[in-house]
């Protein structure tokens, strides 16, 4: 009887704890119904969030995106701006070398010109200077032929002269100069002496007083000379006559002399002036080719350094412009440095609510080794839990497989 009031006691004790865990496998079974709402409210929640990210991100990319084609497209218009405007400066500076190069062609050219001519009027001058000196030299030879003329006129109307008195005195002194021979004799003798000491003398002056242009006078002189010879032989009686007829003779030998000597001083005059004209002509002309070249090597110098300059000046706008194009190179790097910075801020808050994310669905899924232990203690239970697992691991692997879907259109975007 003990034993089986025991065994009821014990079924009792069974029956209770049999509701007991009938109540808390009701109790068990509304956790896991609401928590099986939660984690739906969850996933919705996160698929929200998820999309909300995925057009946030779209959007932020979008708007990046069309800045940075905003950008570069201004950048591009820039550098075709730079480029246009380059190549404007190198045609305008082509077009004032060209027209640089064309006004200091005509200038040299006009200034050749002008000394050209500037040169033919002083050859022309020179030509007639000298056409001058011919005429003066053929004036000076006509009146030395015509000096000649007279003095050949003179000594022949000398002659005449003397021949007519001759003849008018021979009668005179024909008593007288039987008287005279002696005297004359001796006379004739000192007389032949004296003229051969003169006749030397004049003839070493002559040989080099003479020498080009009067040859033909020393032989017509020297016929004279004979005939008055001659007739001296002729007329020995005429002592008196003879010695102004030597007399005479002298003084057309000195007039002969004195007028060689004033033709030769004059020609060397001439010729020192001509020397001279022409020395300062050379010197007028060397000094007029160094003002020349002197002009036209500092006109070619101002010219260079006007060239130079205006180079410079281009060279220097260029380069201002090239810096002005590598700053705003420079700047538009830094904006590209600081849009990858946002870029990689971007992806580490994406990697941050991917961790978060992942965070979450760790959390989501912690009541699971509960729900595992179940199964172990109560066998009717079972076979509904592993269906839900099945269910989260499927669910998980199709989110995995989203968000590396999303990771590679990002990539791609990227």
């Amino acid at each position: 009887m003990h034993n089986i009031q025991e065994k009821e006691r014990q079924l009792q004790e069974l029956k209770l704890k049999v509701s007991d865990l009938s109540d808390t496998r009701c109790k068990l079974e509304v956790e896991l119904a609401l928590k099986e709402a939660e984690t739906d409210e969850i996933k919705i929640l996160l698929e929200e969030s998820r999309a909300q990210q995925n057009e946030t991100l779209k959007s932020l990319l979008e708007q990046e995106t069309e800045n940075l084609r905003t950008e570069i497209s201004k950048l591009n218009q820039k550098i075709q701006d730079n480029n246009e405007n380059y190549q404007v400066g190198l045609a305008e500076l082509r077009t004032l070398m060209t027209i640089e190069k064309d006004q200091c062609i005509s200038e040299l050219i006009s200034r050749h010109e002008e000394e050209s001519n500037m040169l033919k009027a002083e050859l022309n001058q020179v030509t007639a200077l000298h056409h001058q000196a011919f005429e003066i030299e053929r004036n000076l030879k006509e009146e030395i032929a015509e000096l000649q003329g007279k003095l050949d006129s003179a000594l022949s109307a000398l002659e005449k002269q003397k021949a007519e008195k001759l003849t008018q005195q021979e009668e005179k002194y024909e008593a007288v100069i039987q008287k005279l021979e002696k005297d004359k004799e001796k006379f004739i003798m000192n007389q032949e002496q004296d003229r051969e000491e003169l006749i030397q003398k004049l003839n070493s002056e002559k040989e080099e007083a003479i020498q080009t242009a009067l040859n033909e006078f020393k032989l017509e002189r020297e016929a004279v000379e004979k005939e008055l010879l001659e007739k001296v032989k002729h007329l020995e009686t005429q002592i008196g006559e003879s010695s102004a007829i030597e007399s005479t003779r002298e003084d057309s030998s000195s007039l002969v002399a004195e007028l060689q000597e004033k033709l030769q001083e004059e020609k060397a005059k001439f010729l020192e002036q001509l020397e001279e004209q022409e020395k300062r002509k050379n010197e007028e002309m060397q000094n007029v080719r160094t003002s020349l070249i002197a002009e036209q090597q500092t006109n070619f110098n101002t010219v260079l350094t006007r060239e130079k300059m205006r180079k410079e000046n281009i060279i220097n706008d260029l380069s201002d412009k090239l810096k002005s194009t590598m700053q705003q190179q420079e700047r538009d790097k830094d904006l590209i440095e600081s849009l990858s910075e946002d870029r990689a801020r971007l992806l580490e808050e994406k990697k941050k609510l991917e961790e978060e994310v992942s965070k979450l669905r760790g959390s989501s899924f912690v009541p699971s080794p509960y729900v595992a232990t179940a199964p172990e203690l109560y066998g009717a239970c079972a076979p509904e839990l592993p269906g839900e697992t099945e269910k989260s691991a499927i669910e998980t692997q199709d989110e995995g497989r989203v968000d590396s879907a999303m990771e590679t259109s990002m990539m791609s975007v990227q």
